[in-house]
């Protein structure tokens, strides 16, 4: 049986520091979250720019992994059904977050009959479905219908999908989680070890969970809450590493849980592995975005509550399009897009309906796109800024590497 180290604390302090806005999980019945793939490993489509190249079709877009057994026993299944909807306005998508080469060497040795892309984390991120194997299933407007176990995927329900009624979609039951117990008798719970077979990652506020993901991704998303991550002296074996990370601290009115939650996560990584990881202040090159004269028409005042966010980018340029969201939102993405935190100094405060595009992620590219769309622009300056700072500490061995969870 696996050995996992459990940390059980009290309640954690308050963290200082606004909590991030977590990207929107895509909902049923709403338009799907678009994914941009820059090159399929094989099948009919050679890219794919966004849920606009397939209208008038109905999509299965299916997450994979190449060491995911149950992924694997699932793929003659999900053959036959690219076959008997060959004629048929379907596209089957089969996305990995593994390397290009690694589902290369898997293809020579299996066959699948879909479309096939490496290196997609994105789609992963923005559906947030990454226990695997998951099908997310678009209609031909685009419209997320719902998830389910691609094992449990029938005719029928494709059938459904095309005729644009409603689909029946259900998750398998999760297996029992041993330590949800005790988590939910603790004030604070934190748990780490050994990675499980299914990629998994949920968080909210007060709760965190990821399994089968490396720790250095693991660490990257739970502390996304500051302006990057710093790997000081921290060996690529260990940052690679894969394991399974559980974190809850009980809600506090008026206080930010988000902050203590990244505390608690921070203290128990660093009590279990050779890490120190803490959240320090530093003086750092930065973008403050700002009002460049009057605001133009691309940048107006959302009307009522709630809101969407589409957003991405890659090698091929990158684009955000929100309603409802506020400012801060955007200097965030800008900051994914630019690699260089982004301060939002506007002064806007609440929702805003806005939408930019650029095919070319320099400064000056998005600087122009501000400028036209919404009378915003960004300047250079030197700012204090949060970073999640993460060190390696020698163990008796004197390496960092050396250091083993067993199980």
């Amino acid at each position: 049986m696996k050995k996992t180290f459990i940390l059980l604390l009290g309640l954690a302090l308050a963290a200082c520091g606004k909590h991030a806005a977590k990207p929107a999980t895509a909902k049923s019945g709403q338009p799907a979250p678009d994914v941009v793939i820059a090159k399929m490993l094989q099948g009919d489509l050679k890219q794919l720019k966004g849920w606009e190249d397939l209208r008038g079709k109905a999509v299965v877009l299916e997450f994979w992994g190449t060491t995911c057994q149950p992924c694997v026993s699932n793929i003659p299944h999900m053959n036959e059904l690219v076959e008997k909807f060959k004629d048929k306005p379907v596209v089957f998508i089969q996305v990995s977050r593994e390397t290009e080469a690694s589902v290369k060497e898997f293809l020579a040795k299996h066959e699948m009959k879909a479309n096939v892309a490496a290196e997609v984390a994105d789609a992963f991120k923005k559906f947030k479905i990454f226990g695997i194997p998951h099908a997310a299933l678009i209609d031909k407007n685009g419209i997320f219908k719902g998830g389910l176990h691609p094992a449990g995927l029938k005719e029928e329900t494709i059938n459904d999908l095309l005729a644009g009624k409603e689909v029946a979609v259900a998750e398998p039951e999760e297996e029992e989680d041993p330590s949800a117990a005790e988590g939910e008798r603790s004030m604070a719970f934190f748990s780490i070890g050994p990675a499980g077979q299914k990629m998994t990652l949920r968080y909210g506020g007060d709760s965190f969970e990821a399994d089968a993901m490396t720790l250095a991704y693991t660490i990257e998303t739970a502390m996304e809450g500051t302006h990057g991550v710093e790997f000081i002296g921290v060996p690529d074996s260990l940052k690679s590493r894969k394991v399974k990370v559980t974190a809850r601290v009980a809600p506090v009115a008026g206080e930010d849980d988000g902050g203590r939650l990244r505390e608690l996560i921070a203290s128990g990584v660093g009590a279990a592995l050779p890490l120190k990881i803490a959240v320090v202040r530093k003086e750092k090159k930065v973008y403050l975005l700002k009002r460049d004269g009057a605001l133009k028409p691309g940048l107006a005042k959302a009307a009522g509550l709630g809101g969407s966010r589409k957003m991405d980018h890659g090698p091929d340029g990158a684009y955000m399009d929100a309603t409802g969201a506020d400012l801060a939102d955007l200097a965030k993405e800008l900051e994914g897009w630019l690699g260089v935190p982004v301060i939002d100094e506007t002064g806007l405060n609440g929702g805003y309906n806005y939408k930019i595009a650029v095919k070319d992620l320099s400064v000056k590219a998005v600087n122009s796109e501000l400028a036209a769309k919404l009378g915003l622009k960004l300047v250079e300056a030197r700012r204090e800024v949060q970073i999640t700072e993460v060190r390696g500490v020698k163990t008796p061995e004197g390496r960092a590497e050396n250091f083993k969870v067993h199980g």
